[in-house]
């Protein structure tokens, strides 16, 4: 069965990548400044760093996972990223030896 093939909630392979690997990622954030506040006191860069593992990737976005719950099949603490937002981003390939069978 090829992932595309893949749709069933029992699926385990249905909500992982094919090459999956963790990402550091750097990116622009959109920011809120509450109350009274001067034209030089706006924050005009925020900077977060997420990491996570590579649930998906196309051109123009990557969606990243705190956790996989293997045996329940889902993700938990999931964020989706623009790319034109990512300022750098870091890829580590995961061990053959630490993943599921």
């Amino acid at each position: 069965m090829s992932k595309s093939e893949c749709y069933d909630k029992e699926c385990k392979n249905r909500d992982l990548v094919e090459n999956r690997c963790v990402v550091l990622v750097r990116w622009h954030d959109a920011s809120y400044q509450d109350g009274p506040i001067y034209i030089e006191d706006i924050k005009k860069e925020f900077i977060l760093e997420s990491v996570g593992q590579l649930m998906y990737e196309d051109e123009n976005s990557i969606t990243i996972g705190m956790d996989w719950h293997s045996k329940r099949n889902y993700w938990r603490h999931v964020c989706h990223i623009p790319k034109g937002m990512i300022k750098d981003i870091i890829k580590i390939s995961i061990p053959e030896s630490f993943k599921e069978k």
